[in-house]
C-alpha cells in the first residue's frame, strides 16, 4: 500500500502475516535489523548457527489449555537446530509454549512442525517484536534452509572439546585432508579419510555421522556419489566442501540431500563452527535397536542364510532381464520378495534398497522412472551375494 510506514498493520483479513507486510517491506525490515544489529539474546551462550530465512512465513500457536490453537502467520528471521526467531505484532511472554510450522526447503507443498518454548521477545520498532524460540529438541533446520558456510557466519562461541562424532572426509587432495586433520585435532571428532569414490563408497557403509565431501574427484562426480548414497538407503548427513563458486553450491544443495556448504579455502574457527551445526543433527533411527533379524550365529539360520544367498544369483539376473523388458510388475515383485526376506537374515541395507525400489515402481509402474533405483537393488544384492 504505497505511502504505508513500514511497521503499519494491514487490516487483518488481508495481511500476509501478523505484522501486516508484504515481501518487499519485511526484505527492508530485516536487513534494517541486521544493518542495527539488532538481535534477540545477543549476549546469549549461542552454540549453533543462525541461517536467515528471507521470503518465509510460519505457521504459529500457542498453547492454550493442553492444545495448540489458533494458527497465526509470523515473519521468519533466522532458523538454527536449537531455535527460532519470530517477527510478531505483539509482546508475547517468555515461559509460553508454542507450535512452529514451517514449509520444507525441497517441497514447500509439505511443511514439518516443532514445539518449543519463548525464550525472548524484544520490542524492534512500531508494532514490531523480534520472539527467540527454543525448540523443545534439536532438529535438523538444512530441511528449511540451504546452508552455504560463510567466513562470516559463525556463532559467538564455540567449544572444539565438546564437538565428537564419526566423520568420513573425502578428498583426493592429502594436503586438503591433512588441514582437515589440523583444523580438528582439538576436538573429539573420530575422522576418517578417503582419497577417492572407489574407497569412499566401501567406507560409507559404516555408520558415520557426517560425510564431508569434495565434488571434484578423479575417479568420478561427488554428486554422483552422493545421489549414490542416497540410492542405496545411507541417510548419513553430507556437507560438501568445495572451492566451487557459491552460485554452483546453492544448486547442488538444492538438488542433493545434502544438509549444507563449506568453501574452500577455509579457517579453523569457521570449520569448527559448521561442524558443531552439522554434528549437532538429529541420527537416523538405529535399525539395530529394533532388528528383526534371526539368531546369526544360529546352525541353521546359517544354513538359511547361504540358501538365501544362492538365490540371490538368479533374482539378479531376473532384474536385469525384466527390467530389459520394461515388466514393471515382475520387477516389483521381486523387489516386495527381497524387502519382505532380506531383513529377517541381517541384510538390513537390502531391505531398505529394496522397500525404495518396490515404492518407486508401485508409484510408477515404469521401469525407465525407477531405474536409479532398480540399479541401486541390483549393486544391493550383488553385495549381500558376497557377504
Amino acid at each position: 500500500m504505497p505511502g504505508r510506514k513500514p511497521t503499519e498493520r494491514q487490516p487483518s483479513s488481508v495481511r500476509p502475516n501478523t505484522i501486516g507486510m508484504g515481501r518487499a517491506e519485511v526484505k527492508e525490515l530485516l536487513e534494517r535489523m541486521s544493518t542495527n544489529g539488532q538481535s534477540v539474546g545477543v549476549d546469549e551462550f549461542r552454540s549453533f548457527m543462525r541461517w536467515p530465512l528471507m521470503g518465509v512465513t510460519a505457521g504459529f500457536q500457542l498453547e492454550e489449555n493442553s492444545g495448540f490453537r489458533n494458527k497465526q502467520s509470523l515473519v521468519v528471521r533466522n532458523i538454527s537446530n536449537s531455535g527460532i526467531s519470530l517477527l510478531h505484532s505483539a509482546f508475547l511472554y517468555p515461559g509460553t509454549r508454542c507450535r512452529i510450522t514451517l514449509p520444507l526447503r525441497d517441497d514447500p507443498s509439505k511443511s514439518a512442525s516443532f514445539d518449543g518454548v519463548i525464550i525472548r521477545s524484544i520490542h524492534v520498532e512500531g508494532v514490531v517484536h523480534e520472539i527467540g524460540i527454543k525448540f523443545d529438541k534439536l532438529i535438523d533446520s538444512s530441511m528449511f534452509v540451504s546452508k552455504l558456510v560463510t567466513l562470516k557466519s559463525r556463532p559467538e562461541i564455540t567449544k572444539p572439546k565438546n564437538l565428537n562424532g564419526r566423520v568420513l572426509h573425502i578428498d583426493s587432495s592429502q594436503v586438503d585432508r591433512r588441514l582437515i586433520e589440523y583444523f580438528l585435532s582439538n576436538s573429539n571428532v573420530h575422522l576418517s579419510a578417503a582419497e577417492s569414490l572407489e574407497e569412499a563408497r566401501s567406507l560409507a557403509k559404516e555408520p558415520f555421522d557426517l560425510i564431508l565431501c569434495e565434488l571434484m574427484m578423479p575417479d568420478g562426480d561427488g554428486a554422483e556419489f552422493i545421489q549414490w548414497l542416497r540410492n542405496q538407503c545411507i541417510d548419513t548427513h553430507v556437507a560438501i566442501h568445495s572451492a566451487i563458486p557459491s552460485s554452483q553450491a546453492r544448486d547442488k544443495i538444492e538438488h542433493l540431500e545434502v544438509q549444507g556448504f563449506l568453501p574452500k579455502p577455509i579457517d579453523r574457527t569457521t570449520l569448527i563452527a559448521a561442524m558443531t551445526d552439522f554434528l549437532s543433527l538429529p541420527k537416523a533411527e538405529e535399525s539395530s535397536k529394533h532388528s528383526l533379524a534371526l539368531d546369526l550365529s544360529n546352525p541353521t539360520v546359517i544354513q538359511i542364510v547361504d540358501l538365501f544367498k544362492k538365490e540371490i544369483g538368479p533374482l539378479i539376473d531376473t532384474l536385469g532381464d525384466e527390467s530389459a523388458r520394461e515388466n514393471a510388475m515382475q520387477l516389483y515383485s521381486v523387489a516386495l520378495r527381497l524387502q519382505g526376506t532380506a531383513p529377517t537374515l541381517g541384510f538390513e541395507q537390502l531391505g531398505k534398497v529394496a522397500a525404495r525400489a518396490a515404492e518407486s515402481l508401485a508409484a510408477t509402474m515404469s521401469c525407465e522412472e525407477s531405474a536409479p533405483q532398480l540399479d541401486a537393488l541390483i549393486e544391493s544384492c550383488k553385495a549381500a551375494r558376497a557377504a
